[in-house]
């Protein structure tokens, strides 16, 4: 697997000097892509399984994140990885879903990220 670093994401513009410490970007991800280090700015340590959701975007309280890029990321991860599931996997169906639902920061009510 190719390891993508934060500096090679330029679709998530991030600004760690603006970022006041809220945490709302680790709690709002649903992909796990943010950490809040015990000192410093928030920090995009799995920027490879960021989809452009912009649920980080639009919830941060300092406007340290914004997204250029968005639309369709949801469903590329989501392809990934039901591709790198085992048939004895235990990921329980759904799952993918309910993380792209509109309180996740998709725009799609209807049906999801991509529509």
């Amino acid at each position: 697997m190719t390891v993508v670093t934060q500096e090679q994401r330029t679709d998530v513009i991030y600004d760690p000097s603006a970022c006041n410490r809220c945490g709302m970007c680790v709690e709002v991800c649903p992909f796990n892509v943010w950490e809040l280090p015990e000192r410093g700015a928030a920090m995009m340590a799995r920027p490879e399984d960021c989809t452009n959701c912009t649920a980080c975007a639009k919830n941060c309280l300092g406007d340290a994140i914004s997204v250029t890029n968005f639309g369709c990321g949801c469903i590329w991860n989501q392809i990934a990885r039901m591709l790198s599931r085992t048939k004895d996997s235990d990921v329980g169906a759904g799952s993918e879903d309910e993380a792209c639902a509109t309180d996740s920061g998709c725009d799609n009510t209807s049906s999801g990220c991509c529509g």
